[in-house]
């Protein structure tokens, strides 16, 4: 059994692993993915479990999810997922991230998510906190005093998408 799962740089993975081969990581202490450019979720919604089920990581005390553009979500199935060891999330460059899980999340020693500066949030809980962080409100206000023009603009979802699209990286928010 291995204690730590690094997954670095495979552009050709959409998901870690299946719901069905959860047993086989329950000694996993460690899990750390980056720069895995298409993937969208870290535990595949496979046939095998029924929704609700019990998704337990008894062992696992720290996740980083570095630079995945496209991940959604950990896990899109609405399967109870329980970390009773997790104390450190961190969270980086994974702007298409909305939710951890669909389903329900114990995380007992889990509060605060470390993101790209080192700041740590937590908003009660660990959904909730993903969420906040996915629905960012961002306010704009330019004035033309000599076309007497004041223009402000709202714009809600991603903000680190927004932000890299406001100064170049991308093209302006939609």
């Amino acid at each position: 059994m291995f204690s730590l799962l690094k997954v670095i740089k495979c552009d050709g993975l959409k998901k870690v692993f299946s719901v069905s081969v959860i047993e086989y990581f329950l000694h996993l202490e460690e899990l750390y993915l980056a720069n895995c450019l298409i993937m969208k979720e870290v535990i595949a919604d496979v046939e095998g479990k029924e929704y609700g089920e019990d998704v337990v990581f008894p062992q696992l005390h720290s996740i980083g999810l570095v630079n995945l553009p496209n991940l959604t979500s950990f896990c899109a199935g609405l399967f109870k997922f329980e970390f009773p060891s997790l104390e450190y999330l961190n969270l980086e460059v994974c702007p298409g991230m909305f939710t951890f899980s669909l389903g329900p999340l114990v995380t007992p020693k889990l509060n605060a998510i470390v993101l790209e500066n080192g700041e740590q949030l937590w908003k009660g809980d660990l959904n909730g906190t993903i969420k906040h962080l996915s629905m960012a409100k961002v306010t704009l206000q330019i004035a033309l005093p000599g076309f007497g023009l004041n223009l402000e603009f709202l714009w809600s979802g991603p903000f680190r998408t927004w932000q890299n699209r406001l100064l170049g990286l991308g093209g302006m928010p939609d």
